[in-house]
This record gives structure tokens, C-alpha cells and sequence, in this order.
């Protein structure tokens, strides 16, 4: 028969799983279905798959779980991480802890970072189309900045009162500047619409193509309308 451990002969647990992992020198857990990570777990360096995150697998991170150098792909994404992380092809649902690199992923509910290394998110976009339903960036304050590179769809900056940079590089794309931004400078080029409500940041829109600057309540219509008026 298949050794356990295989996709044949799956084990249903992580001591197991890690055990067979490290025994053979490999790095990588293949979650099939959905998985919780519990407090007291160590998932630390492993590479986390799952089976596509419009699928199957949903991975949910319970506080207290060690995830210093976990890289996440292709997989739905839920909980809060404590060191620093990869994800590559995850949808991003309430996710605390950020302190990451994001690749061609999906940006659904809030992600809260933390710690003091900077947040990078590179060629990705909302997964939940329309306005309202924002998903959000929460920057904890100070202490950490975030360069967005290539990103399409809205988004929300919120809770920044530090000096850290942040650096919104969009591609046809909206972006709300929430009244919780109070400080640093905040770099925001490429293409979409801005609706700045921060109080007291420095905000350059250097290379901004039609900064639109917005009050209130705009519909997912107009926005569209703005946007396909920009693009064409």
C-alpha cells in the first residue's frame, strides 16, 4: 500500500503530519479540507498548501500558534500569525498579526499588521467586488510601514499615526484614506480614484492618474463609471 502520509494515505493530524515531514526532510504540509491551527501549535518554516482557496481549504490560525517563516498557498486564510509570513495565491479573509510578503493573492476582510518589519503586497486584488465592503488595512498605529505594488480593486487605509511610509502603487483601483490616518507620508500613484479623509498625513499623488478626491458615499456604479472614463 501507499506510506502514510501521502495523498493516497493522508494522517488526520499535524504531530503526525510534521513527524513525517521532518523524519523525510520535507518542508511541506498539503492540508486537504479545512484545517484549524491551534494556540499551542508550530507550523514555524513549513510551506502550508491547500487544495486551491475557491475550493477546498480554508486554514484558520488560532492566536498563540507559531508561524515565524510559514509561507501560505493556495488556500483561504483566517486568524492571527505571530512572526513573519509569505502567502502566495491566498484569500485573505481577519487576519491580525501581518507582518508578511502578499503575492497575487486577494484582499478580503481586515488585516491588522504588527511587529516592526514593513508589509508587502505585490500584484493583487479585492475579493469582494463593490462598495461598500471595504477590505481594510489596519497599520496598528506606528512602527510599520506597507508598499502595495500593482493592486486592483478598493481598499481601505485606516489606524496610522506614525512616521512610517506607506506606498500605494494602483492599478485601477479605490482607495479610502480613513480619518484614522493622522501621520507619516503616504505615496499614492498609478491609476484609480482617492478618497483622502486623513487628518494631518502627507499624502503625494506624484504620478497619480486622476486623483479624484471624494466626500461621502460613492456608488459602485459611479466609481466604475470614473474608472472606465480614466482607462479609456
Amino acid at each position: 500500500g501507499f506510506p502514510k502520509g501521502t495523498g493516497e494515505q493522508p494522517v488526520n493530524n499535524l504531530t503526525d503530519a510534521k513527524s513525517i515531514a521532518n523524519t523525510r526532510g520535507f518542508k511541506r504540509l498539503c492540508i486537504v479540507g479545512n484545517i484549524t491551527f491551534g494556540a499551542t501549535d508550530n507550523i514555524d518554516n513549513f510551506v502550508i498548501r491547500g487544495q486551491y482557496h475557491d475550493q477546498l481549504t480554508t486554514v484558520t490560525v488560532t492566536a498563540g500558534c507559531s508561524t515565524i517563516g510559514t509561507e501560505f498557498r493556495h488556500l483561504t486564510l483566517q486568524g492571527t500569525l505571530s512572526g513573519q509570513t509569505h502567502m502566495n495565491d491566498v484569500v485573505c479573509k481577519t487576519i491580525s498579526g501581518v507582518q508578511s510578503i502578499i503575492r497575487e493573492s486577494y484582499l478580503g476582510g481586515t488585516l491588522t499588521l504588527a511587529g516592526t518589519q514593513d508589509t508587502e503586497i505585490v500584484k493583487s486584488t479585492d475579493s469582494m467586488p463593490g462598495y461598500p465592503g471595504l477590505p481594510t488595512i489596519d497599520l496598528g498605529g506606528s512602527g510599520r510601514g506597507i508598499a502595495i505594488w500593482g493592486y486592483s480593486g478598493a481598499l481601505k487605509i485606516q489606524n496610522k499615526s506614525g512616521t512610517d511610509v506607506v506606498v500605494l502603487d494602483l492599478d485601477s483601483a479605490r482607495v479610502v484614506l480613513d480619518s484614522s490616518v493622522t501621520g507619516g507620508t503616504i505615496y499614492v500613484r498609478g491609476v484609480g480614484v482617492l478618497d483622502n479623509k486623513s487628518v494631518g498625513a502627507t499624502v503625494n499623488t506624484d504620478g497619480f492618474v486622476v486623483a479624484k478626491s471624494l466626500s461621502g458615499t460613492t456608488s459602485a456604479k459611479s466609481i466604475g463609471e470614473v474608472l472606465e472614463r480614466v482607462l479609456n
